[in-house]
């Protein structure tokens, strides 16, 4: 399915739930209550997949949709039932098998939808850290060399070893000066020079930067670990 048919999927999956539930709920008046709850996270969800707003990653809400909504749709069936003057199925068959109907597409589509990424994300493991995570350096520091990529252990890491362009700079001046420009790029390092932050839909996977000096140089080390589920 290419990019503008899964944008028409989710779509018609936004708009699904509430139609289900405008079909098949009780003529009570918490039924625009819930009605309009499920427009509102339809809404959220449609601002997050597009990007308009930013709560982590926005494939995290597109899985999250249906299992919300359907939540949704059963807590407001046992509101309704609550009122035992009503009933909870709707009064006419037409209405009710239409009802039915869009629920059996509701958990097609759905299906449709999150069952893809959910294959994908639980085979894809963490990634190959990415230098552009620390580069480039302030002025005055350079690459002397960089590492390929090693892996092991569920964790894959890069390196580089940086020097500075001011003469007889120490190695201390250096590391100083490699921690002041991780700390631009958002990395706020620990005593010990590392800092780490979660990454993928569910954040279970780890990105880490580490200061360290060996061997009278200083490197920066860039690692991926764990994997999306």
């Amino acid at each position: 399915m290419g990019i503008m048919g899964q944008d028409i999927a989710f779509g018609v999956l936004l708009i699904l739930p509430i139609l289900c539930w405008a079909l098949l709920a009780p003529p009570a008046r918490r039924t625009l209550t819930v009605a309009l709850v499920l427009l509102g996270w339809a809404l959220l969800a449609l601002a997050l997949h597009l990007g308009a707003v930013r709560l982590g990653e926005s494939a995290m809400w597109d899985l999250l949709y249906v299992p919300l909504s359907t939540a949704l749709i059963v807590t407001g069936f046992w509101l309704a039932s609550q009122n035992r003057s009503v009933a909870i199925r709707p009064a006419r068959p037409r209405k009710r098998r239409l009802g039915w109907l869009c629920v059996w597409l509701y958990a097609t589509v759905g299906g449709i939808i999150v069952a893809p990424v959910l294959v994908v994300l639980a085979m894809a493991d963490a990634g190959t850290p990415e230098l552009s995570l620390v580069l480039p350096l302030s002025a005055g520091l350079s690459v002397l060399q960089e590492t390929g990529t090693s892996c092991g252990s569920d964790t894959c890491s890069r390196a580089l070893t940086v020097s500075s362009a001011a003469k007889d700079s120490s190695t201390a001046s250096i590391e100083r000066a490699v921690r002041q420009s991780l700390d631009r790029r958002g990395w706020v390092l620990d005593a010990d020079g590392g800092a780490c932050r979660p990454v993928g839909p569910f954040g279970l996977a780890t990105q880490c930067v580490s200061v360290f000096q060996i061997a009278g140089e200083v490197q920066v080390e860039v690692s991926v670990s764990g994997s999306w589920f």
